[in-house]
């Protein structure tokens, strides 16, 4: 019986979220791969109320203390300023207390697998030989880090979600320092993510593009990408839908969702607006911040925070709009809507890793003419929507169903 642990920065559940969504998926591949297997999960808790909610898939879950301040502070000065050897997400996630809870607990379950979500715990890697190592990127973070640098005027945040005390925030909130951060994150990754790579026997990404690209940056002989998928069976597709109903969907912190919806409103809304009246742009996920909030008070934009069935909220939309001007990694919000049956009109960033082709039911626009003259052909034009729509759904199940990637994982995970 193959015994797999999996340590993670962060719960892989609830599915609150699309890196919540992917981790669990992750999990639960695992089980189907080794069905007699016993999965552990060793992670920090945000919330300790979740912990009620672990799925059955994982046997055990032992929880990490987050580092405090002290330690945080310690970690960025020695290791991340002075040394340049940890980048400063290493250090907010680094305890050498935690480090030797995992290595006890290697030695206590003898495991098989041991899997690492993110460079953020790649200091916690085991020394024990005898076990196969893998590391999972998601996506390269230097990358990401880089090209968001020049879209800043559009991010209020550069650490998202993570929780910062109210007097860096404000610090952090000036553009001058988020630029300096940025380039200062982004050059220590590029290092640490090539580096660490040797330490590991399988590397693990989002995008086939990024996994490849890394391969040929390091030379490792075992890079893979496998997207997120999602099991649908749609009966038919949803025929009847509203034209004047487009959506944005995504977790309304994360700096890559903030810019894409403030540049769509910005640049791309008022001319759609203007042509068709009754246009209305619906922004979906939770936490929205301030910024974002603010356009509720625009007319025919509405913000409207998570929604428990996302599915029935978004199913009659004319159609995704995925107005992305950075990011790295494959876009879980595409293939989501894609698995819904519903077209995406989407930037090359966004489609980036996905083989687009012309009967996808992905339209791709290099500029904002063309984003809009896309918008405005399916929303204006019933015909053409319904044949996107059958073509996105059919996209999907040729490439994205939990059946097509089982084979993938297969051929990833049964590693001698």
């Amino acid at each position: 019986m193959k015994k797999i642990l999996f340590v993670t920065n962060r719960l892989p559940f609830p599915e609150t979220d699309g890196r919540k969504k992917i981790l669990l998926q992750y999990i639960k591949t695992l089980k189907k791969v080794f069905i007699s297997a016993e999965i552990f999960n060793i992670s920090y808790v945000d919330n300790m109320d979740d912990l009620r909610q672990r799925p059955e898939e994982i046997s055990e879950l032992i929880t990490l203390e987050k580092p405090n301040i002290v330690e945080k502070i310690f970690n960025i000065a020695f290791y991340t300023i002075l040394l340049r050897k940890y980048p400063i997400q290493v250090s907010l996630f680094y305890r050498r207390k935690n480090k030797e809870k995992i290595n006890n607990l290697v030695e206590k379950i003898n495991p098989d697998i041991i899997i690492y979500d993110m460079v953020r715990v790649a200091e916690y890697v085991s020394t024990n030989n005898n076990v196969i190592k893998v590391m999972n990127y998601d996506d390269l973070l230097s990358l990401r880090y880089k090209r968001q640098m020049d879209w800043i005027q559009y991010i209020p945040s550069i650490f998202g979600g993570f929780k910062m005390p109210q007097f860096l925030n404000q610090l952090f909130n000036l553009k001058r320092i988020q630029l300096a951060v940025l380039e200062f994150e982004s050059k220590l990754l590029e290092g640490y993510e090539t580096r660490v790579a040797k330490r590991f026997d399988h590397l693990l990404f989002t995008s086939p593009n990024e996994a490849a690209l890394f391969k040929e940056l390091t030379g490792h002989s075992s890079c893979r990408g496998i997207p997120m998928t999602f099991e649908r069976n749609l009966k038919e597709i949803n025929n009847t839908f509203s034209r004047s109903k487009i959506v944005f969907v995504g977790k309304m912190d994360i700096p890559h969702n903030v810019s894409a919806v403030l540049y769509f409103y910005n640049n791309i809304f008022p001319v759609l607006k203007k042509k068709i009246p009754e246009l209305e742009f619906h922004i979906v996920g939770k936490c929205p911040v301030d910024s974002v909030k603010k356009l509720s008070s625009v007319e025919g934009i509405i913000v409207t925070g998570m929604k428990e069935n996302l599915y029935e909220y978004i199913k009659d939309s004319s159609l995704v709009v995925a107005p992305l001007v950075f990011g790295t990694g494959i876009k879980t919000k595409i293939i989501e809507a894609l698995s819904l049956g519903l077209p995406v009109v989407t930037t090359v960033i966004g489609a980036e890793g996905i083989p687009v082709t012309d009967n996808s039911g992905i339209f791709v626009a290099d500029n904002d003419q063309e984003f809009i003259e896309y918008i405005e052909k399916l929303v204006n034009s019933k015909e053409y929507n319904l044949i996107a729509r059958k073509e996105a759904y059919d996209f999907f199940c040729n490439n994205y169903t939990e059946a097509t990637n089982l084979v993938k994982w297969n051929e990833f995970l049964k590693f001698p």
